[in-house]
C-alpha cells in the first residue's frame, strides 16, 4: 500500500526526492531489489548528495550480489549517517571474495555502535565464516586451481 502512496506523491511532483527514496526502501523490504535500485537511482538523480538515497542504492546493489566499486563507494559514503551500511558493505566485499576485508568491516561494525545481542551473535557468526575462508561456491570456482 505504501508504494502506491509514494507513486501518487511522485505523480503530483516528480521532483520530490523523498517518495523515490521511501519507495526504494519499500521495495527493498519486499525483496524486490531491482525495483529498489531503480527508485534509489531516481532519488539520486534528483539529489546526488543525499546520503539516504546513497545508502538505499548501495543496499539494493549488495542484495543483488553486486561486486561493483559503485556499490562499495555508495556504502562507504553513507557510513557517517548509516552505520548499518557496513553490513551491506561487508556483503559487497564477500560477493567479490574479499572475505578478510569483509570480516574487518564486520569487526568495525561491532565496535562502532551499540548492537543488539541477537544481531551481535549473527554478525559474529558471519565474521567467523569469512575469517576461516568459508566462501560461496562462485569464489571457489574463481580461484586458480580450484
Amino acid at each position: 500500500d505504501a508504494i502506491g502512496e509514494f507513486e501518487a506523491a511522485i505523480a503530483l511532483d516528480e521532483k520530490m526526492v523523498a517518495p523515490y527514496r521511501n519507495m526504494s526502501l519499500g521495495y527493498f523490504l519486499l525483496r524486490r531489489y531491482a525495483e529498489a535500485e531503480t527508485a534509489a537511482r531516481q532519488a539520486l538523480t534528483l539529489s546526488p548528495e543525499q546520503k539516504a538515497a546513497q545508502y538505499s542504492l548501495g543496499r539494493a546493489l549488495a542484495a543483488q550480489g553486486s561486486t561493483s566499486p559503485e556499490a562499495e563507494q555508495l556504502l562507504r559514503t553513507s557510513l557517517s549517517e548509516f552505520p548499518d551500511a557496513r553490513l551491506s558493505l561487508a556483503q559487497v566485499l564477500m560477493n567479490r571474495c574479499a572475505n578478510l576485508d569483509a570480516a574487518a568491516e564486520l569487526r568495525t561494525y561491532l565496535v562502532s555502535k551499540e548492537v543488539e545481542p541477537e544481531t551481535r551473535r549473527k554478525v559474529q557468526a558471519w565474521i567467523d565464516l569469512s575469517s576461516k575462508g568459508q566462501v560461496v561456491g562462485s569464489c571457489i570456482e574463481a580461484k586458480p586451481g580450484a
